[in-house]
Formats: structure tokens, sequence, C-alpha cells
């Protein structure tokens, strides 16, 4: 399978249509048959059911198709990161992070790091899915931003403390609590709480006994952006470590009074090179400044 069959498969399945997606390419539609029957011969399934002169994707032409479009999406990420790479630079170092907010030092650091070592490219990546940590491990990228839990019983990882992420109550800006600087348990009778949405175990622990000792309801939610989406509708309010607070005017970000502190973390390789160690370093001591 070649790039070009890909180009010419992903192009029929966005279109259903040999010519036009012939036309896009600026090859003939012979051209275009002939990339997707040898691609269809070579991976042994139909990819298109031409029949009646239409074109439609079959059952299995569908996943085919879907796995094309995420690993085209994939390559061209790789080459445009190689492309910043190769223009100027000799070394690179790659830090996962899986929100922005986590890191708000991040560009400050990456500058000054920059005027050490000019040499380097600093490549963020944002990852928040569900192999994020699998991906480190395997290599992918040279530093993560993390809970200090989730890899502290890895072999091969070093962990680097940054800083505790606190717990804040999350309301709308309107909201009646909105007004108070410290927001406590008491203060959330008669509230629905949202809970789940990927909460580390202290925090799920703490929905659980609120929602006991004060007979709240609750909402399940899976994520944050959908957690943030049922308090912006005036569903429920939700607890959330401060590391994921933004500067949306739609919420309001308060303490909570709860003994809960999320130590959060860079993780590198044992064998992570100097360079590497140095940004670290300038990481962590911007935040303990």
């Amino acid at each position: 399978m070649n790039s070009r069959q890909v180009e010419c498969t992903l192009a029929v399945a966005k279109t259903l249509n040999f010519n036009r997606a012939a036309n896009e390419l600026y090859i003939s539609q012979p051209t275009l048959s002939h990339h997707i029957q040898s691609l269809e011969a070579e991976v042994g399934f139909k990819i298109f059911d031409r029949s009646n002169r239409k074109v439609a994707l079959t059952s299995v032409g569908q996943q085919f198709c879907n796995a094309l479009q995420s690993l085209n999406a994939d390559l061209q990420t790789t080459i445009e990161r190689c492309q910043n790479y190769a223009r100027q630079y000799s070394d690179t170092i790659r830090i996962s992070i899986f929100t922005r907010t986590a890191l708000l030092e991040l560009p400050e650091v990456m500058f000054a790091f920059r005027q050490q070592h000019p040499e380097v490219f600093i490549d963020p990546i944002f990852d928040n899915s569900e192999h994020r940590l699998e991906n480190f491990l395997a290599g992918q990228s040279d530093i993560i931003f993390s809970r200090g839990d989730e890899l502290q019983d890895i072999s091969g990882v070093e962990a680097h403390l940054l800083y505790d992420s606190r717990l804040k109550l999350v309301l709308r800006a309107d909201d009646p609590l909105a007004e108070q600087e410290l927001i406590t348990p008491a203060d959330l009778q008669g509230r629905t709480l949202l809970v789940g949405g990927g909460s580390p175990q202290p925090l799920r622990d703490l929905q659980q006994k609120l929602k006991i000792d004060l007979n709240l309801s609750t909402i399940n939610s899976h994520d944050h952006s959908t957690t943030l989406t049922y308090v912006a509708a005036g569903e429920a309010v939700c607890l959330s470590p401060d590391l994921y607070e933004d500067d949306d005017p739609t919420f309001v970000w308060k303490d909570f009074a709860a003994d809960v502190n999320l130590p959060c973390c860079l993780f590198t390789h044992d064998n992570c090179s100097p360079l590497v160690t140095s940004f670290v370093r300038l990481l962590c001591q911007a935040y303990q400044a």
C-alpha cells in the first residue's frame, strides 16, 4: 500500500464519485480506478461497491477508510513535526501534556530554554487519549506531565514533582455560591454533583463521601468537557483539580475545603539526555519559585 493509493481511496470515500475525486486529485479517472483496484487486490476485500453506477463504501470499506483517515492524519502530523525539527535544529525534546492549562508556565520556560539552547526544538504533544502513558513508555515522548500516582510504580521512569493540584468547586459565574471565597461541604446541601469524568481516586473517594454524608443527587459524566457542559447548563456543580482551570468567563473556580491534594509530576526516562534533564529542571524551578 502506497501513499497514492491511500490518497485516492480517501478522496473517493469523501466524494463517493470517481470523476469528482479524480478532478480533486488532478489525475484521470482511469488512473484513480487503477490505484483503488490495485489496493483492493492487495488487501483482499472490496472497499467500494460500484453497482448500479453508484459508488458506496462496503461495510468493511467503511472501517478500513476510518482507519486510513486516522493513520493519514498521524502521518501528516509526524511529517510536519519532523519538518520543523529538520529545518534549523540539531535536537528535539518532546513533552506530552493532556491539557494546556496544566502547564501554563511552559511557553515562558520554552522561551528561556531557547535562549540557552537555540539548537534544540521543544515539541509539545497534546495527548489526552487513553494510551498517553503507554505512548510515553514506548518512547514517543521524552517527558510526560501526569499525576504522581499514575507512573510511580513503573521501572525505568523518574518522577520530578512539579506542584500539588488543589480541588476547586466549578460553578456558573451567576451561581450564588460564586460570591463566597471558600466553599465548604455543607454549602453543597441540596445541590447536584457531577461525578466520574476520569476523576483520580482521591477525588472519587471524596465524591462518594459527599454523596453519602449530604445525600446529594449526582450525575455521571465520562470526561471533563462533558462535565463543564453540564455545569454551564446549570444542571450541576463539580469538583475538579485546579490544573484544569482556565479563563473561560462562563465559570468560576472556588477554593473547596477538603484535604485533598494531587501531586503533579514530570516523568522522564531513566536514560534521558542531559538536555532533557536541563529542561525539566528549568520547568520545576518555574513552579517552585
